[in-house]
């Protein structure tokens, strides 16, 4: 991995939708999971594109946060967290 990658990305909240379990239901009291796609936005003269992730987490962490389509965030590539961005005016 590149070196520039490891650090916290600011990346934009392209599409959050429910993850698969396959032909299988949600186990029963397991906290529905979503997937969060991001695009990276970081301002990095080494990085010739916007490489995009896609995160698992927990629906209710999105909710608790505020954190929703379009949204910018910080994402920790090593720990894959994500946490909302501050807005500037």
């Amino acid at each position: 991995m590149n070196n520039n990658q490891t650090f916290p990305r600011l990346c934009r909240v392209l599409e959050i939708y429910e993850a698969d379990f396959g032909c299988e239901e949600r186990p029963d009291g397991q906290e529905t999971m979503v997937c969060v796609r991001l695009l990276d936005t970081t301002e990095n003269a080494n990085l010739s594109e916007h490489p995009e992730y896609t995160i698992r987490t927990a629906d209710q962490a999105l909710y608790d946060t505020g954190i929703d389509e379009g949204d910018r965030v910080w994402f920790d590539p090593e720990s894959g967290q994500i946490e909302k961005a501050a807005e500037s005016h």
